[in-house]
């Protein structure tokens, strides 16, 4: 039908630009030797020391003071990507692009398997593409371009679920997608709403299976952790889930909220018709039977079964997200639940395209319908024409040309510097192949609970141990504390400027 195909074209048409607009932009900040983000340094000097467990994982009493904060699995994927020549910087954010653009492959490729197979191929592979594709235009997808860990994580989580949509009746299918859960909790251990989804999956279509399948991902789960918890004396267990913790406030929770949803709006009505679609259709069945239909659905429509899945996941994801509140987080924490609506996007607009010579389009519902995929995609285009034409933006050119100028003059001035160096941005002593004395976030953090005793820190300070301390913005009580900030003005004084650094040395004796 030729409307059908314009509307296709178009669509695509725009999603495309975008797509290609965003990964060339990624790939370009990618490119740049700064750090793009604080938490950078410190996963990356994590990565360092990832050879040695019980050197990463060790008591936070003994210098340097460092929480490694997440399991291993993200710092062995940067090390083994480094060993093919990437610089350890590049290593992870390559990683993390690739995780990245693997996440827009497998959501397409389960709405395209997840579609039924009877009709023509045509809504089922532009939905696919349209489900793949809009993943780019998230804004919070701007995070692929960091060495950071949730990348992977979600790669590994969004791999699981979608084996564990399409394999309903295949049982190596269901445990190599619990294997692919565990892993990612093991990348990030709050990775927690994939597998509550697909246990809540299970648990519906047949406990038996449910049960076996925890059994085997808690013994899988489990061995690994005892396996960390031995080769580090114990001390992995108080790394992830004694030391990390943070403050929480109900007031950025609600900022964080506003500032992902209004970006989305368009995919999150197409995702809420999906989800409820599922719902009106099982609370049409009666009472009694309605156990029974899902249960059907589940068993034997790949379709039904994948709206379920999803639906329920983004359920999960956006309570996970919630936790958003805590000091420290990002707009990472928005993620998993963005990049499921796009799936759940991708599967209503199937339903559109193949219903489309049933549709009256006079009426509002299948007008608003085809309209938002359409919105969605136009709503990119300013940002991507930016990004394709990059020296339109003249501000952004000099900034990044100051912020390498300024960074590259600061690692050597730490790379001329003997001894250690205590820094706020942790990349400049990773690149110097310095020890990171302490993470600032971190470590004030665990001052304020009371989980660590933050005059270790100060004594060396007070005894001028370090030669130079490089800060961004020493009244940031988020980095560091009242004692901490009073000791580095009592011991040391500001000596330059090189760009966003302020480097201090010693005052006299």
């Amino acid at each position: 039908m030729p409307g059908r195909r314009i509307y296709v074209a178009l669509l695509l048409l725009l999603l495309s630009v975008n797509a290609a607009a965003f990964w060339y932009d990624s790939i370009a900040k990618a490119a740049a030797p700064y750090q793009l983000d604080y938490g950078e340094g410190i996963v990356l000097y994590q990565a360092t020391k990832i050879g040695q467990l019980d050197e990463a994982y060790k008591t936070i009493d003994e210098y340097p003071f460092i929480v490694f904060h997440y399991p291993p699995l993200y710092h062995a994927a940067t090390r083994l990507t480094g060993a093919f020549g990437a610089s350890l910087l590049m290593a992870g954010r390559l990683v993390s692009m690739a995780s990245g653009f693997l996440i827009q492959v497998i959501i397409g490729l389960l709405v395209f398997l997840s579609c039924p197979r009877k009709l023509k191929p045509g809504p089922r592979i532009a939905a696919a593409i349209f489900a793949g594709l809009s993943v780019s235009l998230l804004d919070a997808m701007r995070w692929t371009r960091f060495a950071r860990v949730d990348m992977l994580a979600l790669l590994l989580s969004f791999a699981g679920v979608a084996l564990f949509a399409i394999s309903s009746r295949r049982k190596v299918g269901q445990y190599l997608a619990f294997a692919l859960l565990v892993a990612a909790l093991f990348t990030k251990q709050t990775m927690l709403a994939a597998p509550l989804t697909c246990i809540t999956v299970a648990l519906i279509a047949d406990w038996k299976r449910a049960a076996r399948l925890c059994l085997f991902a808690t013994v899988l789960g489990s061995t690994v952790l005892l396996g960390l918890a031995w080769a580090t004396h114990g001390q992995v267990l108080k790394h992830l889930f004694l030391y990390n913790q943070n403050s929480f406030t109900l007031l950025r929770l609600l900022h964080g909220i506003s500032d992902n949803f209004k970006t989305i709006v368009p995919l999150v009505a197409l995702a809420a018709t999906a989800a409820f679609s599922i719902l009106v259709d099982a609370l049409k069945t009666p009472r009694g039977k309605r156990l029974q239909r899902v249960r059907a659905w589940l068993e034997h429509s790949p379709y039904r079964r994948s709206i379920t899945v999803c639906s329920i996941l983004l359920f999960y994801a956006i309570t996970v997200s919630l936790t958003y509140g805590k000091t420290g987080s990002n707009y990472n924490y928005f993620l998993e639940w963005n990049m499921i609506s796009c799936a759940l996007a991708g599967l209503v607009l199937y339903r559109a395209l193949a219903s489309w010579r049933a549709l009256r389009f006079w009426s509002p519902g299948p007008v608003l319908l085809l309209l938002t995929p359409i919105l969605f995609g136009l709503e990119g285009v300013p940002t991507s024409a930016v990004r394709l034409l990059p020296q339109l933006d003249r501000q952004s050119i000099a900034e990044n040309a100051e912020r390498l100028a300024s960074h590259e003059a600061a690692l050597k001035l730490v790379q001329e510097t003997s001894g250690p160096v205590y820094s706020e941005d942790m990349l400049l002593l990773v690149e110097a192949g310095k020890e990171v004395p302490a993470e600032p976030s971190i470590v004030t953090e665990l001052a304020g609970k009371g989980f660590w005793n933050e005059n270790l820190l100060i004594s060396m300070i007070d005894g001028h141990r370090f030669p130079l301390i490089i800060v961004e913005d020493l009244s940031n009580r988020q980095r560091f504390t009242t004692a901490v900030a009073g000791a580095i003005t009592r011991a040391y004084a500001p000596t330059k400027k090189i760009g966003i650094y302020q480097v201090l040395e010693p005052r006299d004796q």
